[in-house]
């Protein structure tokens, strides 16, 4: 059978075919459940399933639009933190038997450890999956940060983010932390993370096409505090594996992006402090003997913020919120944008505000497929050639 891809990137589009595979061993470590032993499960009318980790343990939320919330279907879903010797201290599984998502419902992955996805048969995508950080502007959120799952978790008060290369909160590259007032530096992964206008030098480049180990986007450093003035900076996008036994496919959207950098936070003085960095974009893994993908897929790393801004909602728009080929700075413009050919570095501010946040760098994606053709065109366009790979499926 043939298998014809197409990803769609920052508005650039990736075709390649290859024969369909027989059956494959998934990648870092986990095995597909067996067919039949799960029901089928659909999510439909707006249904949001949310699935997380924190510490030890496992958490499920199956809700619909209105806030009404239920039981996921009897023996339709099983929940593990598998891999515990991982970079992240393990990995989230999630079993089915198949899955469909519909136009008006999502799969949201959260909380410290990467989300895999492992399916019996096949998964069919019409809405929304996401790994992607963000910050949630209702004032009534418990927690405003969104992390995404396996996402690294940006710094504050001049402090680098997370990362999994050793980062020190010393005055050295390449995790520097932010001078007094100044700004944070963008995350990093498939690539650098942008400079902040105050000097403090973007996160480096780590891991690798395969995304074996599967990990996340580096978090962007918080910018300068002054007094109680701190600019956090945006979160890594998450960490997804999605392996069928025989399909997937995409019409809607798959997302690891990046959280964008915050402004200072004072509500009554204009945010003299440097704006936070943004937080690179996370890894997406998608592997099946057939494999369509007419959707959109994107690991764009979030802006940095810009100094000098009047609130503390001044933020960088976060890199899920733009599908092109960067994702904007905001307030005053002088946030570094994050993703597209690199993060950005941030502005220089005005002369008695705050500087900019770097951007974050952009993620990886990975799809494995059938029997690889190896002549299949090379990604070119917006995107950068270290963001996306393909290759076979394990045996």
């Amino acid at each position: 059978m043939l298998v014809t891809m197409v990803l769609t990137l920052s508005g650039c589009t990736l075709l390649f075919q290859a024969e369909e595979g027989q059956g494959f061993t998934p990648s870092n470590g986990v095995q597909l459940p067996k067919a039949g032993e799960l029901s089928p499960l659909g999510l439909t009318n707006g249904q949001f399933l949310a699935l997380g980790s924190a510490q030890d343990t496992t958490f499920v939320f199956f809700c619909r639009e209105d806030g009404d919330c239920e039981s996921v279907p009897a023996n339709s879903l099983r929940l593990a933190i598998v891999n515990d010797d991982s970079p992240q201290g393990g990995y989230l599984l999630a079993e089915m038997e198949s899955l469909n998502i519909d136009q008006s419902s999502a799969l949201v992955g959260t909380g410290p450890l990467p989300l895999v996805v492992a399916v019996a048969t096949d998964i069919t995508i019409e809405g929304q999956i996401s790994v992607a950080s963000f910050y949630d502007d209702d004032p009534e959120a418990d927690e405003p940060f969104f992390l995404g799952a396996g996402g690294y978790l940006g710094g504050e008060g001049g402090l680098p983010g997370t990362a999994p290369a050793a980062c020190s909160d010393a005055m050295n590259s390449p995790c520097q932390a932010a001078l007094f007032i100044s700004s944070g530096q963008g995350g990093a992964h498939a690539q650098l993370g942008g400079t902040a206008a105050g000097g403090a030098r973007g996160g480096q480049i780590y891991g690798g096409a395969r995304l074996i180990p599967l990990i996340g986007g580096g978090g962007g450093g918080g910018g300068g505090a002054n007094g109680d003035l701190r600019a956090r900076g945006g979160d890594g996008g998450g960490a997804l594996q999605i392996s069928a036994g025989r399909s997937i496919s995409l019409s809607g959207r798959i997302s690891a992006a990046g959280g964008g950098g915050r402004a200072a936070e004072s509500t009554d003085l204009p945010s003299i402090g440097g704006g936070g960095g943004g937080g690179a974009g996370g890894a997406i893994l998608l592997e099946a003997p057939d494999v369509n993908l007419f959707g959109q897929v994107t690991v764009q790393g979030g802006p940095g913020a810009s100094g000098n801004c009047p609130s503390s909602s001044a933020r960088g728009s976060d890199g899920g919120d733009e599908l092109i080929a960067e994702a904007p700075g905001d307030c005053t413009g002088d946030g570094g944008a994050g993703g597209g050919t690199g993060g950005q570095d941030g502005q220089v501010g005005a002369p008695n505000g705050g500087n900019g946040g770097g951007g974050g760098g952009h993620g990886r994606i990975r799809v494995n497929f059938g029997d690889y053709a190896v002549d299949h065109p090379p990604f070119i366009g917006l995107a950068p050639p270290t963001a996306v790979s393909t290759g076979p499926l394990g045996k």
